[in-house]
Protein backbone atom coordinates (compact mmCIF):
# COMPACT_ATOMS: atom_id res chain seq x y z
CA UNK A 1 0.00 0.00 0.00
CA UNK A 2 1.58 3.31 -1.02
CA UNK A 3 1.42 5.98 1.97
CA UNK A 4 1.98 9.72 1.73
CA UNK A 5 1.83 12.52 4.39
CA UNK A 6 -0.01 15.85 3.79
CA UNK A 7 2.69 18.50 3.69
CA UNK A 8 -0.03 21.38 4.25
CA UNK A 9 -2.93 21.17 6.06
CA UNK A 10 -5.81 24.24 5.91
CA UNK A 11 -8.47 24.51 8.80
CA UNK A 12 -11.25 26.98 7.79
CA UNK A 13 -14.12 27.87 9.92
CA UNK A 14 -16.80 30.46 8.14
CA UNK A 15 -20.72 31.11 8.53
CA UNK A 16 -22.18 29.06 6.08
CA UNK A 17 -25.62 30.94 4.47
CA UNK A 18 -26.74 27.57 3.29
CA UNK A 19 -27.43 26.73 6.83
CA UNK A 20 -26.91 29.44 8.87
CA UNK A 21 -24.59 27.71 11.38
CA UNK A 22 -20.74 27.87 11.53
CA UNK A 23 -19.06 25.44 8.96
CA UNK A 24 -15.57 24.14 9.47
CA UNK A 25 -13.40 21.88 7.14
CA UNK A 26 -9.95 20.67 7.05
CA UNK A 27 -7.83 20.02 3.51
CA UNK A 28 -6.36 17.66 2.26
CA UNK A 29 -8.54 15.52 4.66
CA UNK A 30 -12.06 16.20 4.09
CA UNK A 31 -13.20 16.53 7.48
CA UNK A 32 -15.94 18.80 8.22
CA UNK A 33 -18.32 19.80 11.34
CA UNK A 34 -21.08 22.40 12.31
CA UNK A 35 -21.58 24.34 15.01
CA UNK A 36 -24.30 26.85 16.39
CA UNK A 37 -21.06 29.37 17.74
CA UNK A 38 -17.41 29.81 16.26
CA UNK A 39 -15.82 28.82 18.92
CA UNK A 40 -17.68 25.31 18.96
CA UNK A 41 -16.90 25.04 15.04
CA UNK A 42 -13.40 25.62 15.89
CA UNK A 43 -12.75 23.41 19.03
CA UNK A 44 -15.40 20.65 17.29
CA UNK A 45 -13.16 20.92 13.94
CA UNK A 46 -9.36 20.77 15.64
CA UNK A 47 -10.90 17.50 17.65
CA UNK A 48 -12.01 16.02 14.42
CA UNK A 49 -8.14 16.73 12.81
CA UNK A 50 -6.57 15.37 16.00
CA UNK A 51 -8.66 12.28 15.62
CA UNK A 52 -8.27 11.82 11.96
CA UNK A 53 -4.75 12.28 11.98
CA UNK A 54 -4.01 9.71 15.01
CA UNK A 55 -6.25 7.84 12.55
CA UNK A 56 -3.45 7.91 9.62
CA UNK A 57 -0.82 7.36 11.79
CA UNK A 58 -2.19 4.59 13.62
CA UNK A 59 -2.33 2.89 9.78
CA UNK A 60 0.49 4.47 8.15
CA UNK A 61 -0.68 7.47 6.18
CA UNK A 62 -2.12 5.16 3.41
CA UNK A 63 -2.89 7.45 0.38
CA UNK A 64 -6.48 7.06 -0.28
CA UNK A 65 -7.02 8.48 3.05
CA UNK A 66 -4.27 11.00 3.55
CA UNK A 67 -5.19 13.12 0.56
CA UNK A 68 -8.75 14.36 -0.45
CA UNK A 69 -10.84 16.37 -2.26
CA UNK A 70 -13.20 18.38 -0.38
CA UNK A 71 -16.76 16.91 -0.98
CA UNK A 72 -18.58 20.27 0.12
CA UNK A 73 -19.57 22.42 -3.01
CA UNK A 74 -19.50 25.28 -0.25
CA UNK A 75 -16.63 24.12 1.40
CA UNK A 76 -14.66 24.32 -2.08
CA UNK A 77 -15.74 27.88 -2.98
CA UNK A 78 -14.98 29.11 -0.06
CA UNK A 79 -11.15 27.14 0.22
CA UNK A 80 -10.58 28.75 -3.07
CA UNK A 81 -10.97 31.76 -1.31
CA UNK A 82 -8.92 31.28 1.36
CA UNK A 83 -5.99 29.65 -0.58
CA UNK A 84 -5.87 32.90 -2.95
CA UNK A 85 -5.29 35.26 0.28
CA UNK A 86 -2.75 32.89 1.64
CA UNK A 87 -1.04 33.08 -1.84
CA UNK A 88 -1.14 37.22 -1.48
CA UNK A 89 0.17 36.75 1.92
CA UNK A 90 2.52 34.53 1.31
CA UNK A 91 3.85 36.27 -1.95
CA UNK A 92 4.69 39.33 0.34
CA UNK A 93 6.62 38.15 3.19
CA UNK A 94 7.80 34.65 1.43
CA UNK A 95 11.13 34.52 2.67
CA UNK A 96 10.58 36.10 6.12
CA UNK A 97 7.66 32.92 6.17
CA UNK A 98 10.51 30.53 5.37
CA UNK A 99 12.86 31.86 8.73
CA UNK A 100 9.90 31.77 10.88
CA UNK A 101 9.47 28.70 13.34
CA UNK A 102 5.82 29.82 13.47
CA UNK A 103 4.18 29.16 10.28
CA UNK A 104 1.15 31.30 10.99
CA UNK A 105 -0.50 33.53 8.09
CA UNK A 106 -2.35 36.09 9.52
CA UNK A 107 -4.61 38.53 7.65
CA UNK A 108 -7.06 40.88 9.04
CA UNK A 109 -10.16 38.75 7.11
CA UNK A 110 -8.69 35.54 8.61
CA UNK A 111 -5.98 33.25 10.35
CA UNK A 112 -4.80 30.27 8.80
CA UNK A 113 -2.29 27.92 10.35
CA UNK A 114 0.24 25.92 7.98
CA UNK A 115 1.35 22.33 9.05
CA UNK A 116 4.48 21.81 6.79
CA UNK A 117 5.54 18.27 8.26
CA UNK A 118 8.46 17.59 5.48
CA UNK A 119 9.81 19.26 2.98
CA UNK A 120 8.31 18.95 -0.72
CA UNK A 121 10.09 15.84 -2.63
CA UNK A 122 11.85 17.54 -6.11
Amino acid sequence: MKTIRPKFKVLVVYKSEKSKNWRGFCSPYDVSCEAKTLEEAKSKLAKLVKLYEEGLKKYGYPKHLSILPLSEKQDMIVFKIVISHMANELTKDYLKFQFEEDTRIKTPDFSAYANVMQPCPI
